[in-house]
């Protein structure tokens, strides 16, 4: 037992040293400006290195691509018309989302979907342009090479033609792709409208809740919002004074180290709301004033959420559930809830 924990220890140091690093060297080199793409590309990364999306193999290489060559567009249009950017961001989400949720239970929309959200939070000079471009571009470039070489044997995956044929309001599939593309849309258009600083934040709330069955968004609901109440608490104990100024950095490493044997999503938010709020302290005249901000757009998000739920409501009686999901639907639901 001791063995096993010492060896996962370690594991999960190196992995923390190697994501630091690697979004350090990706914001030295692209700008800090596109540091959060970064950080969604080595998500990307380590989730395909053991995750297959469930294309075709000859195909997945030019579909990844495609698709954040697609983002990287529909991000630089939607800084210059809010209102355009309603139409160009529902149709690329939608487009992203149901290219990445062959196998919806394994969650694989959540790099191309944080990459998106993080880059639209994250506004650009018109000098920043080219940079923004290749952020993405380099994105699906080494997304795509790593995808190919560890799943290059992979058989029966989808071509595009199948997955867009399989398209279908009667589908539980295609109505959660509709449901993320309409509460991120929205949240993202607030955000624009009203100029919201650290706004992503909200968009992120609406990712992380909206799921395909709604008892698993009531639950991830009531877990977001207490964690969220304790991790603000938590934030104004240990960043409020106890601890000395100058060791504030070694305890976000330390609660960055041990977040990554949490597994508990009620935990895990805690963490990431304990994380947020000590990265965003230098925007805020006081921790406490940071804690609320973040706690209205938790709950804002949740507002979106229910929206779209009560939308989906509309359409519940005709909605099947999608074929390979007969035979293991109790499984799936396990990994959808137990995950993010």
């Amino acid at each position: 037992m001791n063995k096993d924990f010492l060896k996962l220890a370690i594991k999960n140091l190196l992995l923390l040293l190697f994501i630091v690093a690697f979004v350090v060297c990706f914001s030295a080199i692209l700008g800090t400006e596109n540091q959060l793409i970064g950080v969604a590309l080595i998500t990307g990364l380590i989730m395909f290195y053991n995750i297959d999306l469930g294309l075709n193999k000859k195909q997945a290489p030019f579909i990844i691509i495609g698709m954040c060559l697609l983002m990287a567009i529909g991000n630089i249009v939607s800084f210059y018309n809010i209102y355009l950017a309603i139409i160009v961001n529902f149709a690329i989400i939608f487009i992203f989302m149901t290219l990445s949720t062959v196998h919806l239970e394994y969650k694989t929309y959540i790099p191309f979907a944080l990459m998106y959200i993080f880059a639209d939070g994250m506004p650009i000079e018109e000098n920043q342009i080219l940079k923004r471009f290749l952020s993405f571009f380099i994105s699906g470039i080494l997304l795509a090479i790593l995808y190919y070489i560890k799943h290059k044997k992979l058989e029966n995956g989808k071509t595009i033609k199948e997955i867009y044929k399989n398209i279908s309001i009667y589908k539980e599939t295609t109505v959660f792709n509709i449901k993320m593309a309409l509460g991120v849309t929205i949240a993202m258009f607030l955000i624009a409208f009203f100029n919201i600083e650290k706004g992503f934040w909200i968009s992120v709330t609406v990712m992380s809740l909206t799921q395909p069955h709604f008892h698993m968004t009531k639950e991830k609901i009531k877990h977001r919002f207490l964690g969220t109440i304790v991790g603000f608490i938590c934030f104004l104990i240990l960043f409020g004074g106890i601890i000395p100024e100058q060791y504030l950095g070694i305890l976000a490493g330390i609660l960055s180290y041990i977040y990554t044997f949490v597994k508990s999503y009620y935990v895990q938010i805690i963490f990431v709301t304990i994380n947020a709020l000590n990265s965003a302290s230098g925007l805020f005249n006081t921790s406490f004033e940071s804690g609320i901000y973040r706690i209205s757009f938790i709950v804002l998000g949740i507002a979106i959420v229910l929206l779209t739920v009560f939308i989906e409501k509309t359409l519940d009686k005709k909605v099947k559930i999608y074929p390979d999901d007969e035979d293991n639907k109790e499984d799936k639901e396990d990994v959808l809830t137990n995950s993010n």
